[in-house]
């Protein structure tokens, strides 16, 4: 979990290849058992310290590995349910809850003013501007990183409950799908922020829309509100999955899709799409949270089932210095000294920075 965790590099001195597999496993439970505070997962992050962060039904949780930290509404959050998770620059960690959103500081509850709705996503721009999707408008709140100074007010009316997330594109526009097939284009500069809406394009979901998305490479995810999920490529090309979206998760040019249905789904532009776990796997419980942590790893969260680790079919590595790594690898971490530790099925492998 630690971030010294090098992957990129890792992956650039030995090579790799990802094994086509169509069925993962689900690892490394973070539940009630491990003392999280419900086994409800609504989101999920890690943070820049390594530490996971869980939206629960039953308030925030921080997670160290051994021990739980948990703030409710008994410790300053508008709402003990709480939806939405973001790291900010500061390393504070917003959250977005059904009364209003809040700021986690150093073990402290922050309560942004004027943020009483519902929050189902959040932003944050490299101006210090912090976004919040509630459930009928887009807010804005600035000046997040000192108290007395915080201002927060509506900047676009919309209908966001059901959506993926933001995503932000290379000069800083962040995007967010609406309910009604549009989505909300906030273009953040040093004056301010212009909010307007753009048509998605062509919907391949019919029926009311009960999710939206933007994936990577330019893909587009709805779903009804009862029925499966489209995804539709920029070239035209389109995909159904079974059960209806609640998470994405996007990786360079991959994107996971998470479903009520407990499927999660790998989308490849160019190699298509494949079902890496089912309802065996996750107990049928719903993925409403997808988490890609420092050392390469997917997370489920499963609403009702906590946190877990997923193996999509690991990494392996060309076995060019050593027959050991061409095993599945599950984990990756370096040494300061360079050592390399893998983790596969079989146990647990060194590799010294000298090669042996």
């Amino acid at each position: 979990m630690a971030g010294r965790s090098a992957l990129v590099l890792l992956l650039a001195l030995c090579g790799f290849a990802a094994p086509a597999r169509a069925q993962a496993v689900l690892l490394d439970a973070v539940t009630r058992a491990q003392g999280s505070p419900s086994d409800y997962v609504a989101d999920a992050i890690q943070t820049r310290d390594g530490f996971f962060w869980l939206a629960t039904d039953a308030g925030v949780a921080r997670y160290d590995g051994r021990e739980f930290a948990t703030w409710t509404a008994a410790d300053g959050l508008p709402h003990t349910y709480a939806n939405a998770l973001l790291e900010l620059p500061s390393g504070a960690v917003a959250v977005g809850t059904y009364g209003g959103a809040a700021i986690v500081e150093r073990g402290r509850v922050r309560r942004l003013p004027g943020t009483t709705e519902s929050v189902g996503a959040l932003a944050a721009d490299r101006f210090g501007r912090l976004y919040l999707a509630a459930a009928h408008r887009i807010d804005v709140c600035e000046h997040t990183d000192d108290a007395a100074r915080t201002r927060c007010r509506p900047l676009l009316s919309a209908r966001v409950v059901g959506t993926g997330g933001f995503t932000e594109d290379a000069d800083g526009t962040l995007r967010l799908p609406m309910l009604d097939g549009a989505v909300a284009v906030l273009r953040p500069s040093a004056q301010g922020v212009a909010a307007t809406r753009e048509a998605m394009g062509p919907l391949c979901a019919s029926g009311s829309l009960g999710f939206g998305a933007i994936g990577a490479a330019g893909l587009r995810i709805f779903s009804a509100e009862t029925g499966s999920t489209c995804v539709a490529a920029p070239d035209g090309r389109t995909w159904t999955l079974a059960g209806r979206a609640r998470s994405v998760l996007r990786r360079g040019d991959v994107t996971f899709v998470g479903t009520d249905q407990g499927e999660i789904w790998r989308i490849d532009p160019r190699r298509g799409s494949v079902r890496i776990a089912g309802a065996d796997d996750t107990g049928g419980y719903s993925v409403d949270a997808l988490l890609g942590d420092y050392e390469g790893g997917i997370w489920a969260g499963l609403f009702g089932g906590g946190l877990r680790r997923v193996d999509a079919g690991g990494i392996v590595l060309h076995a060019r210095a050593h027959p050991a790594l061409a095993r599945a690898t599950l984990r990756l971490s370096r040494d300061d000294d360079g050592t390399l530790w893998l983790t596969t099925r079989e146990g647990l492998v060194r590799r010294g920075a000298s090669g042996e």
